[in-house]
Order: structure tokens, then C-alpha cells, then sequence
């Protein structure tokens, strides 16, 4: 009789035991997961960031592009290749000049 009372004692604490590590490596891999997904969020941050700069970039040039249109300057400004292209109407010669470099 008293065996079969410390194999049920002995039966209940292993399963105790089982179920312990078990919600502990559980959580562990919940920890793992969380700072994965915070370190991808924080390049997404990082990504939003940067379109959020190409965004108002883009319409700060459509902008320039359509107040030079109203005040017929002879510049036309393209975004296709990263290139201001200078017309000028006197001479009629094109020139191109890469993004963000000031030309004369």
C-alpha cells in the first residue's frame, strides 16, 4: 500500500515537473519572438522613415515643377532618371545635370 502511494506521489510531481519545463521553454520562445518582432519593427520604422522622406521629396518636385511651368522659365524637371534636364530656350540647348548637383 505504501509503494503505490509514493508511485502516485512520485507519478504526480514528475508530471508537475513535465508540465514546468514546459510552460518555461514556452515562454522562453515567446520572449525570443517578441524581440524579433520588435527588432523587425524597428526597421520597418526605419523603412517608413525613408519613404516617408522619398514621398515629400517627390512632391516638393512636382511642386518646383509646376510653379516653373506657371512662370515659363524654360526648365522642365523629370524624376524618371534622377535628372534635372535645363532647357534653354535662347540657345536651344539641352543640358542634363544629375539630381541634387547645382549646373550653370
Amino acid at each position: 500500500m505504501k509503494v503505490s502511494r509514493y508511485i502516485c506521489i512520485l507519478a504526480i510531481v514528475l508530471i508537475m515537473t513535465i508540465f514546468t519545463i514546459a510552460e518555461g521553454t514556452r515562454t522562453i520562445k515567446i520572449g525570443y519572438n517578441i524581440a524579433e518582432m520588435e527588432k523587425e519593427l524597428k526597421g520597418l520604422v526605419e523603412e517608413n522613415k525613408s519613404l516617408e522622406y522619398r514621398l515629400n521629396q517627390s512632391k516638393t518636385l512636382e511642386r518646383i515643377s509646376k510653379r516653373v511651368e506657371d512662370l515659363e522659365l524654360g526648365l522642365v524637371i523629370t524624376n524618371d532618371n534622377g535628372y534635372i534636364i535645363l532647357v534653354n530656350k535662347a540657345y536651344g540647348r539641352v543640358k542634363k545635370i544629375p539630381y541634387g548637383k547645382v549646373g550653370a
